[in-house]
């Protein structure tokens, strides 16, 4: 079994957290099942802020700078 199937066994068969967590995620991601996954999570946990990219794909730190600046700064903001 690999780690992403171990991954999703582990994640849909925890109990809910009342952690607030951090979502980075890209509209055009077409190697997970992101629309399921946001999903399960908006389930285990209590209301994550979740910031969703248009054009965003998989891997978000190969992205073009405009994508890369926009998850950054939302991510610096949760940092203050």
């Amino acid at each position: 079994m690999g780690s992403l199937a171990r991954w999703i066994k582990r994640i849909e068969a925890a109990p809910r957290s009342p952690r607030r967590p951090v979502i980075v995620q890209g509209e055009e991601d077409m190697t997970v099942d992101w629309q399921h996954n946001l999903q399960v999570l908006r389930g285990k946990f209590d209301r994550p802020e979740v910031l969703m990219l248009k054009q965003g794909r998989h891997h978000l730190a190969n992205e073009i700078p405009q994508i890369r600046e926009a998850y950054f700064n939302f991510l610096t903001d949760h940092l203050k």
